[in-house]
């Protein structure tokens, strides 16, 4: 298969090498490796790629490039989409912990002064 023409795709470069990431599968730690497909722009499966370029577009076999995060343990792949949904849910946790601790540490405090307003009677 003759290729026309390649296509880098760098989505979210700087998020994938800022953060670390963790297997959703097994917790190992998972590493940046870069993934291609080439693509005939004409069957219905060109729809989910960008052909477009600065002067034009592409035309024929195109290979698209991209990066992925790959587990070194058990080989599971994840794209970086699914990456930052993974992390806003690890921030959205870290909150609710956060939001349960204030909460149990205000609760103590009020038990702890109820208890000493008993006491002194």
């Amino acid at each position: 298969m003759k290729i026309n023409g390649s296509k880098i795709r760098y989505v979210d470069y700087f998020f994938i090498r800022r953060n670390e990431f963790f297997c959703p599968s097994c917790g190992q730690k998972m590493k940046v490796v870069k993934c291609s497909k080439v693509v005939n722009s004409r069957p219905p499966e060109a729809k989910d790629f960008d052909f477009h370029m600065v002067e034009g577009s592409l035309m024929g076999n195109i290979k698209f490039i991209w990066e992925e995060l790959e587990c070194t343990f058990c080989g599971h792949h994840i794209t970086s989409k699914q990456a930052k949904l993974q992390v806003i849910a690890r921030k959205n946790m870290k909150k609710q912990e956060e939001k349960q601790e204030r909460k149990l540490k205000k609760e103590s405090k009020n038990k702890h002064c109820i208890f000493k307003r008993n006491n002194s009677k």
